[in-house]
């Protein structure tokens, strides 16, 4: 039943990235880019604007590689590419 639930989520995120590729970033307020930023598992609240953006549009340009049967390692990747996004290095 999880399984089913990532895939399910996975297929969505697809659906959702498609959409933002074609409409662009630029369509999206600060708000909305740090919100869509959090959805893929960025905590975006330490980075800048410009850095979400950033790290979104490269986001993009993996997603829009993959297939819907490819589901599991887009949610994988989640992981991996927000964990080791470099953080701000704060005193």
């Amino acid at each position: 039943m999880i399984a089913t639930r990532l895939n399910s989520h996975g297929i969505e995120l697809l659906q959702l990235d498609r959409a933002l590729s074609r409409h662009g970033l630029h369509q999206l307020d600060d708000s909305e880019l740090r919100q869509a930023c959090y959805v893929r598992g960025l905590d975006s609240g330490s980075l800048s604007i410009n850095q979400c953006r950033e790290w979104l549009s490269q986001w993009l340009q993996f997603s829009s590689r993959l297939k819907e049967s490819e589901g599991s390692l887009l949610v994988h990747s989640m992981v991996l590419l927000s964990a080791n996004y470099p953080k701000p290095y704060r005193h």
